[in-house]
């Protein structure tokens, strides 16, 4: 369904880990288009060949040379399956966009000079539309991307364009650690830890 465009907005908050990319540094930002000189544009990239992948492009220009925070970039790209659709309410387990196989979905977080060379997540579709001719009316998608493989390297993100969506602003849940343990003869317990000890 079309989300109510007079309660709609476009923001994009994002944070990271503190083991992190040397960019965000475990910081948050809130990006609002129309605001402090950011503009977005949302694209198909690839519309002869990937018709159904997404690009949200959030940029800041400088209104003079002496504005101290110069001229930033944020990206956020995503794709489903090759030749599906997005599904409202489903959770895509992905790699990194635009090289993803054509079974797996496909995502990519970067900016700023920063980026990887590999990268592994997951992203919800909570809402997405599109118009007669293809064009994004509206979207929501909340993210947590691994860069470059490594678990404790992550960034998460909320992305709202002209949703209703409430953006989610809270951090990364802690994920649960599997525990291996050996006991006497070979014995392999999984202990698996979340908030707490729970033994399987």
């Amino acid at each position: 369904a079309v989300t109510n465009v007079a309660n709609a907005q476009t923001v994009f908050y994002f944070t990271s880990s503190t083991i992190t990319n040397g960019v965000m540094n475990g910081n948050a930002m809130t990006i609002i288009p129309g605001q402090n000189n950011w503009v977005v544009n949302a694209t198909h990239p690839y519309p002869e060949y990937r018709p159904k992948d997404i690009l949200f492009s959030f940029t800041r220009i400088p209104s003079d040379t002496a504005d101290d925070n110069s001229y930033q970039w944020w990206n956020i790209g995503f794709a489903p399956e090759q030749g599906r659709d997005f599904v409202i309410g489903k959770t895509y387990q992905a790699t990194r966009w635009p090289f993803q196989s054509a079974t797996s979905a496909g995502m990519d977080f970067s900016g700023n000079g920063w980026g990887n060379n590999e990268l592994s997540g997951w992203f919800t579709v909570l809402d997405f539309s599109t118009g007669a001719q293809g064009q994004i009316l509206s979207a929501a998608f909340d993210f947590v991307q691994v860069n470059e493989n490594i678990a404790t390297n992550w960034n998460f993100g909320s992305l709202r364009y002209n949703s209703n969506v409430p953006l989610t602003t809270s951090t990364v849940p802690e994920p649960a650690t599997s525990v291996l343990l050996i006991v006497g003869l070979g014995l392999i317990v999984y202990i698996t830890v979340s908030r707490g000890w729970a033994a399987s």
